[in-house]
């Protein structure tokens, strides 16, 4: 569904945010946020949790960066906090099995850490 959001978008077929006075919108941030719940849930289920939280981590690292100040707007700003709160929440209740888990998951966010 994700990936359909982002073509339709390209395409100019749907608009990405839909804003009024008391609220915004974004359909990427939501489909985003809303495939990384999918992720951890359904492998939960399976009690693979480590793999969902690899694959969430995963997904939603590269949405975590800050915005560059010359695109930065009020919706982007606020696309970026939930996503990094989102990623923060999965990292903060989580608990890896072992050494190894643990240092895959430090490596993944380094960058991120490093950048902010």
């Amino acid at each position: 569904t994700a990936l359909l959001c982002n073509l339709l978008t390209e395409a100019n077929q749907i608009q990405p945010s839909i804003s009024s006075t008391t609220e915004s919108f974004n359909i990427q941030t939501e489909l985003l946020l809303l495939a990384s719940h999918s992720i951890l849930s359904s492998f939960s289920t399976q009690n693979h949790s480590e793999v969902g939280v690899r694959l969430a981590t995963r997904l939603l690292l590269p949405f975590a960066f800050p915005p560059t100040p010359s695109f930065s707007s009020k919706k982007d700003d606020s696309s970026f906090l939930r996503i990094t709160h989102q990623l923060a929440t999965i990292l903060d209740t989580h608990m890896p099995n072992n050494d190894a888990d643990t240092k895959h998951l430090l490596k993944l966010v380094t960058p991120l850490i490093v950048k902010h």
